[in-house]
């Protein structure tokens, strides 16, 4: 699939260098000719080397170690409390024996939900903070088309190969880290 793209991508050039870099439509069919002006972007690395794509993943290994820690706590709170109703298994009555499991069980469930919420909280939360990411990204991409005059830029992962002045990944990474150097991110509050 990527090699019919990668063909597809570059019949489409050839057909416009065969056309003429100044014309995109026929004037005698009465289209005004378009001046094709092309850029690349390297959306990969806007992702990678960006200020705010670095808080945003610096915020998440903060938040995951912080969650880590607790889980862990919790985890060495239910071996303990596993071992006390093990060692209580004989000196209860096979009622209040199962009493106590029943309870024990439904704290593991808690701290199994509690888990499966935060993992949850934390996605979203880079999910939402990625978007903002994409969504300021696209906005300067527009801005850089309109400024330059582009009529098309294509992601340099569609592109087998491109001159190097075509290449407005730089541009476009200068002014992100200027208009979004960083983003909180935003993680739902814990109830109780």
């Amino acid at each position: 699939m990527k090699r019919l793209t990668t063909s597809l991508l570059a019949a489409v050039f050839a057909v416009i260098l065969i056309a003429g870099p100044a014309r995109a439509a026929d004037p005698k069919a009465g289209a005004t000719p378009i001046q094709v002006k092309v850029a690349i972007i390297d959306m990969e690395r806007v992702t990678r080397q960006a200020a705010v794509t670095k808080d945003i993943r610096n915020q998440l290994r903060d938040l995951r170690s912080g969650f880590q820690s607790n889980i862990q706590k919790e985890e060495e709170e239910l071996r303990t409390a596993n071992q006390e109703l093990a060692r209580k298994r004989s000196l209860l009555s096979p009622e209040a024996f199962a009493e106590e499991r029943r309870k024990f069980e439904q704290r593991l469930m808690e701290v199994q939900r509690k888990i499966q919420k935060r993992k949850h909280e934390l996605e979203t939360a880079q999910s939402e903070g990625m978007k903002k990411v994409q969504d300021t990204v696209s906005q300067i991409v527009v801005d850089i088309a309109n400024q330059e005059a582009l009529t098309l830029i294509l992601r340099s992962d569609q592109v087998v190969f491109w001159a190097r002045a075509l290449d407005i990944t730089g541009e476009v990474l200068k002014r992100l880290d200027k208009k979004l150097p960083a983003l909180k991110l935003e993680i739902a509050k814990k109830a109780g």
